[in-house]
């Protein structure tokens, strides 16, 4: 039997309070247990999403930015969550393309998923950057940052 599975709004924080709380304790492991604790990943050394950000569509979507520096040939995925506590907003935004070898900016809108709208004011974001070559994992990075969400 296959069965639809819905998150409603608390279930949606759990699960980002969840992967949050995973992240931490893999990082913190990570400085406790290798010799550089202080160690890049040396693949993806920079990532990330500005920190202010537009909302559009009635609050139904969020442009999300950011730079992003990853070895040249190589492809990366991103993907983005946008929370807002606020309001109960949730969306999610996925970006692909090929690394240049240098710092580039990618961009992607970030969807509501539910009822949710977000409003001008603060928020929560996390992102997944994922490289790869040859359809092989080479690295990845995640990261969680407080944001502004403006109206355009």
């Amino acid at each position: 039997m296959t069965r639809n599975l819905h998150l409603n709004t608390l279930s949606r924080y759990s699960l980002l309070a969840t992967t949050v709380f995973i992240f931490m304790t893999v990082s913190m492991a990570q400085a406790i247990f290798l010799d550089d604790p202080l160690r890049r990943i040396e693949g993806i050394p920079s990532t990330g999403f500005d920190l202010t950000l537009e909302v559009n569509d009635n609050g139904r979507r969020v442009s999300v930015t950011g730079p992003v520096d990853c070895t040249a040939g190589e492809q990366v995925q991103i993907h983005v969550s946008i929370t807002q506590r606020s309001t109960g907003a949730v969306a999610e935004g996925n970006w692909k393309g090929e690394c240049t070898g240098s710092l580039q900016t990618w961009g992607t809108d970030a969807v509501v998923h539910g009822n949710g709208e977000f409003e001008a004011g603060a928020a929560q974001g996390v992102g997944l950057a994922v490289t790869s070559r040859r359809g092989k994992s080479t690295d990845a990075i995640q990261w969680l940052n407080e944001i502004t969400l403006v109206q355009p």
